[in-house]
């Protein structure tokens, strides 16, 4: 598994060195498959993150929404706004707050997520690694991962 990240990540710097036109695009569609640390279980799991962001004008600051889910002993669903800044245009840092669900609707609790991702372009695609961190009242997780989004 670390040697196919690094290969994607090297793939990558290679392609987006080689592109030399930056593209404007101002809305990103994404998937982060995660590997998800419960501090409160102690166990890994499985998750995955959509994502959906705007960028605001100019800034470099983007506003969207965002679906997680994580496949532990209960579904784990979150679903909320997320504000994104990227201070070099690589690097995205995101919050996320949002609504947690574990199986059912009725179980719903505020929850908050930082995250980070490292994007390699090429044309209107990128690729690179994930870590987010995300907190409740009942567990706080970790998650690291692959990033993969489509610019337009």
């Amino acid at each position: 598994m670390k040697l196919t990240l690094l290969v994607l990540s090297f793939a990558f710097v290679s392609l987006s060195e080689a592109q030399s036109v930056e593209l404007a695009h101002d809305k990103e569609i994404s998937i982060s498959n995660l590997y998800v640390y419960s501090n409160k279980e102690k166990i890994w799991n499985h998750g995955l993150l959509f994502q959906f962001i705007k960028s605001i004008n100019t800034t470099k600051f983007g506003v969207g929404c965002g679906f997680e889910f994580i496949n532990n002993d209960q579904i784990h669903y979150s679903f909320g706004p997320i504000l994104s800044y990227k201070p070099i245009h690589e690097l995205c840092l995101s919050a996320f707050p949002s609504i947690e669900y574990t199986d059912s609707i009725e179980s719903g609790s505020f929850s908050f997520h930082l995250e980070s991702s490292y994007e390699f372009e090429y044309r209107e695609f990128n690729l690179g690694p994930v870590f987010e961190f995300a907190h409740n009242k009942e567990d706080d997780h970790v998650s690291i991962g692959i990033h993969a989004g489509y610019s337009f």
